[in-house]
């Protein structure tokens, strides 16, 4: 009967053997599962920190190279062959796409493969950009329909996607493997739009990031000895090309798959399947070896025997012997199963270098690896037995108390979380943990990653994202999404607010004079005297340069608004003192009052924007609010705009011309270029009306050209008919805008040379304000034009800045003193010696003067005696045509001809 009883026991064992095997074999396949999906987190976590860097500013090359580098890929996230960034390019902006990526120092850049197609999504940033990554440079991603079809599905989505397997242009034919890529798309303004339709329409590219199968397996698992105890295969289910395998952990894929115990599971990430086949091997089967059941079969019956001996000697009875078998039988049993449980835990703890460990169900530490010291800078022992939130940030704590509850409550079976553990150094270290309940006993298995650098780098890239670096305010992209938030609870509940558009009066004057560095203080210094004057609930970003926008929560009313706008503009009006240097500016600031009536953001800033554009327009250093007549004055702005701009195509516009007379001879010596306008519809518009259109809209330049074309050709045909002496000239007034665009000396060189004539033939007029502005950049221009014999003129002298100084250092030829000064002059003693002594200064700097605006008799009479030689005016001529002013020309001539056939006849 012991015998019997013997070998049911070594059977039992036996059974045993294999279960603890089959546990054993499906804990492993719940760790690798788990690592997968771990590793593939963070990458598309990576992925996410590149989107919000796009969404903080215009991404250059080497500020993607820079974030890529703080990632350190090899070390954080191994396996994965580069991050990048492929833009969206139309077919019609494709040639200055490639000309923009060759200057940026690559000569050979090509968009290719080549062909025609209705968008392009070429990699422009990869990086490491190295040999293998350089093969993939200006590659049209969306050119392949396995690749366009994930990137479909995330940009309509606005989530990170994965492509089906695919074979990488990164690979050489040499050990070549299968891959993958993960693509997440990039919006215009770094938010995922509400719509698809949105979403198509805004976006303007995607970060990915490329994989290779067994690169990214042994990132993951090591060497092969990371899955030495089993075989995997992964599978995907929607492959291309030959086979649907992917990757084999085998030294030899194509060897013959065998294993006591085999499992089938689906693997889904980003919208994507595969299949992952496991096969144990001989570390899992030698748990169910049947020599474990014929040790306790052995000893059994050695027992049996020794039992029966005992028996017979000391008579004791049947069922103490049976009781003393059974004891042996169970401490065999559990010595068994403390080796197995130990074996599997020295196997969980060599995995990683992460910190790994084991805690108990009243969630205390059971045992801990080494890592723990690297990482958190305690001894292994000292946290064994001490409870898992006392090494958790307070801000932390009752989320992961919460999480570790429900793992054991045996609700789930694994979680996963991200928190600020405490280090023994006093500071916190962030740690990515992964729990997973063990299923022989109450306790569970811990993973944690330290993931710090990667948290700060996120806050920071958060930070530029959404925060201006010089003034600490919200930028464009946070406080564009705070409006939106707010123009939807006031669709909802009727919440009223408001919103400022503000700009720093005179700020590039100060800026030019002072230099970048004191400009950039006083932008800080202003921006935080904006804030201390705002509640916690309102948001003050800078949207650029110098101009700020305020969002203002819960506006009880107008009156309310209008306070808090005269408090900033009384803060930012009391002198700003740098380094001793005593700064004053004013605020020019428009508001609307926001309400229902608002559906999207840029109906909100178009509106404050108007208000500015009044606030301007009445003086500066004003707030003004925004009123329906403001919209009826724009959409009048915007006709004027695009009919100005149809009328340059179809060269309606009509230039005329104002003589200028020398006082001596009453003879024209020049005349400068007046544009003028007479609409079919619109009727006759004054240039006061149209050129601040003009300027504002860029089409200044447009009109500039065009005056200056159709004065010199006029003046090329009264020199080539012989109505105007060979020092004639004809001045052309330059705003600054057109002064500095980049073509300006080119096109006046081919605008002379095409009608004929030399430079002195032409006057460039411009103001004070274009001196004031970028003096150095001017005086260069001045320089280039002078050269070539053109003279520079400056208008309106007198009402601007009139600093001696740009007199003295730019070279200038004529001063023309304002209109304003002239007209004064009979009854204002002040204004006639503002006069002489701008006279005086000219003939000191031997630049010559013009007088304007002589109007009257009593004008022309204080200038004559003044000792002014030029002036133009009313009183002289009033602007005409250019048949008008032939027939002035023609007649002068007749004049002077016959005047000096007359003195040859005496």
């Amino acid at each position: 009967m012991l015998i019997g009883l013997t070998l049911y026991q070594s059977l039992s064992v036996y059974r045993e053997s294999v279960a603890d095997a089959a546990r054993q074999f499906e804990s492993r396949i719940g760790e690798i599962n788990a690592a997968i999906s771990q590793r593939l987190l963070s990458h598309e976590n990576a992925l996410r920190g590149g989107a919000a860097l796009f969404a903080a500013t215009n991404v250059r090359r080497e500020d993607w190279a820079k974030y890529v580098e703080k990632l350190d890929l090899n070390r954080n996230y191994p396996g994965v062959q580069g991050l990048g960034f492929a833009e969206v390019i139309a077919p019609e902006d494709v040639s200055a796409f490639v000309e923009r990526v060759r200057a940026e120092g690559y000569p050979e850049f090509n968009l290719w493969p080549e062909g025609k197609r209705a968008t392009y999504t070429s990699i422009v940033y990869l990086e490491p950009f190295d040999w293998r990554n350089q093969r993939a440079f200006g590659f049209d991603m969306f050119s392949d329909p396995t690749r366009r079809a994930a990137m479909i599905k995330a940009r309509d989505t606005g989530e990170a996607k994965a492509t089906q397997s695919v074979s990488l242009v990164q690979e050489t034919g040499v050990n070549a493997q299968r891959g993958f890529l993960i693509y997440l798309p990039v919006y215009a303004d770094g938010q995922v739009p509400a719509t698809v339709a949105e979403r198509r329409e805004q976006l303007i590219g995607y970060v990915y990031s490329p994989f290779r199968m067994r690169d990214l397996m042994t990132g993951i698992f090591g060497s092969a000895s990371g899955l030495n105890d089993l075989r995997l295969q992964i599978y995907d289910e929607a492959g291309e090309g030959p086979g649907m395998k992917i990757f084999d952990s085998a030294a030899d894929p194509d060897s013959e798959v065998d294993g006591e115990f085999r499992e089938t599971l689906p693997f889904e990430f980003n919208d994507h399947q595969w299949t992952l086949r496991f096969f144990s091997r001989d570390p899992i089967e030698a748990l169910a070896d049947p020599g474990k059941a014929l040790v306790v079969m052995g000893a059994g019956i050695v027992i049996s025997f020794l039992l029966a001996g005992l028996v017979w000697a000391v008579g004791i009875n049947r069922q103490r012997s049976w009781a003393l078998s059974q004891a042996n039988v169970d401490l065999l049993e559990e010595m068994a199963q403390r080796e197995n449980l130990e074996l599997r835990l020295d196997r969980f703890f060599s995995l990683s270098g992460d910190l790994l460990c084991t805690v108990n169900e009243d969630c205390t530490f059971r045992q801990v690896n080494p890592a723990c010291q690297k990482i958190l800078g305690f001894e292994s022992q000292a946290l064994v037995g001490a409870p898992f939130l006392e090494f958790v940030h307070k801000d932390d704590r009752d989320r992961a108390e919460h999480e570790l509850k429900i793992l054991t409550s045996k609700k789930v079976s694994r979680t996963t979380m991200e928190i600020r553990n405490l280090a023994e150094d006093g500071g916190v270290r962030w740690v990515e943990w992964h729990f997973v309940a063990a299923e022989q006993e109450p306790a569970f298995y811990g993973n944690g990653r330290d993931v710090t650098e990667r948290k700060q780098l996120e806050q920071e890239l958060h930070r530029s994202a959404f925060y201006d670096k010089l003034t600490g305010t919200a930028n464009r992209s946070l406080f564009l999404d705070r409006l939106k938030h707010v123009i939807d609870r006031s669709q909802r509940y009727g919440e009223s607010y408001a919103a400022m558009i503000m700009d720093m009066d005179n700020f590039k004057t100060v800026n030019d004079s002072y230099g970048h560095l004191t400009g950039d203080k006083l932008l800080a210094a202003f921006a935080q005297r904006v804030q201390q004057q705002l509640r916690p609930v309102d948001t003050c970003a800078r949207f650029g340069g110098d101009e700020f926008i305020v969002l203002l929560e819960e506006a009880a009313s107008r009156e309310d608004v209008g306070y808090i706008a005269e408090r900033i503009q009384a803060a930012v009006e009391l002198p700003f003192v740098f380094d001793g240097l005593e700064l004053r500016v004013g605020s020019s600031m428009g508001i609307t009052m926001g309400d229902s009536r608002y559906k999207t953001t840029h109906e909100v800033l178009r509106d404050a924007d108007m208000a500015l554009y009044e606030a301007k327009n009445q003086g500066k250093n004003r707030s003004i609010f925004f009123d329906q007549r403001m919209r009826t004055e724009q959409m009048t702005r915007t006709v004027v705009q695009a009919e100005l701009s149809n009328s340059l195509e179809r060269q309606e516009l009509e230039v005329v011309y104002q003589p200028v007379v020398a006082l001596d001879s009453n003879c024209t010596v020049g005349c400068e270029a007046l544009i003028r306008w007479k609409h079919s519809q619109l009727g006759e518009m004054s240039p006061s009306e149209f050129i601040p259109i003009a300027e504002k809209s860029g089409l200044i330049t447009a009109l500039g050209r065009f005056v200056t074309e159709r004065a010199c050709e006029d003046l090329s045909r009264w020199l080539e008919i012989g109505v105007v002496s060979a020092d004639c000239f004809v001045s052309v007034n330059l705003s600054p805008r057109e002064f500095f665009v980049g073509d300006l000396v080119a096109r006046v060189q081919e605008t002379l040379e095409r009608n004929g004539l030399e430079g002195r033939h032409l006057r460039l007029e411009v103001t004070e304000g274009v001196l004031i502005e970028s003096s150095q950049e001017a005086a260069v221009i001045f320089a280039e034009l002078q050269a070539m014999g053109v003279r520079i003129c400056i208008d309106d002298f007198g009402t601007g800045y009139s600093s001696l100084s740009y007199l003295q250092s730019l070279p200038i030829d004529v001063l023309k003193l304002d209109r304003s000064l002239i007209q004064q002059i009979p009854e204002s003693p002040k204004s006639r010696e503002i006069a002489r002594t701008v006279l005086n200064l000219a003939t000191a700097l031997d630049v010559q003067s013009v007088a304007e605006g002589a109007e009257t008799e009593e004008h022309l009479s204080a200038i004559r005696q003044l000792g002014f030689r030029f002036a133009q005016g009313f009183i002289l001529h009033r602007p005409m045509p250019a048949s008008q002013m032939e027939e002035l020309l023609r007649h002068e001539g007749a004049g002077r001809t016959a005047g000096r056939r007359s003195s040859a006849g005496h």
